[in-house]
This record gives C-alpha cells, sequence and structure tokens, in this order.
C-alpha cells in the first residue's frame, strides 16, 4: 500500500485557502448531491465565484492540478514557487518563521474552553431521542428474552 506524498499537502492547502478567501468548497457546484460533488473533485473542475481574486484564484487552480506532478509546488523548486507566487508578494516568509508578525486579531477569552468567538452550529445535531419507559405489563413479555 502507498502512502501520499506532499503533493496530498499542497492540494489540500489549495482547498484550504480557497475556503478561507471564497467561505466554500471549491468543488462545489451548488449540487447538493454528493456524488456530483465527488465527480468534481476527481475530475478538478473548481468554480471560482470571481476573477478579482485573479492572483489567489491562478494560484489555487494551479495547486488544485487533478496531476500531481503539475502541481504548484510539486516541480522542481518545490514549496519556493508557492512562496514566491504573486498572491504572497509583499509577505515577509522569514518574518513568519521567526515568529515575528503579530497576529491580525486576537480574541478575547476567558479561559481556553470559551466558545464565544464561534459560531454556534449544535443546530445542526441530532435531537437525542426520547427513552421510552415500558409499564410492567410491557417488560413481562420480554421477561425470557
Amino acid at each position: 500500500m502507498e502512502g501520499h506524498d506532499k503533493a496530498a499537502d499542497i492540494w489540500s492547502l489549495g482547498v484550504l485557502i480557497y475556503e478561507m478567501v471564497y467561505g466554500f468548497t471549491p468543488f462545489y457546484d451548488g449540487n447538493a448531491d454528493q456524488m456530483a460533488l465527488f465527480k468534481s473533485i476527481v475530475q478538478g473542475r473548481v468554480n471560482f465565484p470571481s476573477s478579482r481574486k485573479s492572483a489567489c484564484n491562478d494560484m489555487v487552480s494551479r495547486m488544485l492540478k487533478r496531476r500531481a506532478p503539475f502541481r504548484l509546488g510539486c516541480t522542481k523548486n518545490g514549496a519556493q514557487d508557492i512562496r514566491t507566487h504573486d498572491w504572497f508578494q509583499g509577505f515577509d516568509f522569514d518574518a513568519l518563521r521567526k515568529k515575528q508578525i503579530k497576529a491580525p486579531w486576537k480574541p478575547k477569552m476567558k479561559s481556553p474552553f470559551d466558545t464565544r468567538n464561534f459560531d454556534n452550529w449544535s443546530h445542526l445535531e441530532k435531537p437525542e431521542k426520547k427513552r421510552v419507559r415500558l409499564n410492567a405489563s410491557q417488560q413481562a413479555k420480554f421477561k425470557e428474552f
């Protein structure tokens, strides 16, 4: 059995960047059908909502190439091709490595378990099923079971 190499990580990073910029998956075409989504992923069909982020669109589309050897970051210069892409123009990767870049926003927290800064997704949870209590005569039917 073979594992994955950095090409899978680069593909995942491309998906992550897309989702952070646009707020949804790059392969979603408006169809809620899961098979259609899988088909889009396998075929490498990426839907960009606008051209105004053309440098980002270019980088992400090159990171999501279907064939791994042709992905941005998988050729001769490796990850350097990603770091020098136009979308990262002016970004100081050395300062990032040295932890010299301040976070643009630091949420206020009361404790490590404070979740106030996250959206509430509890509406997606399945409600617990109510337990049905059997009366004595109903319980008796299951005595030997």
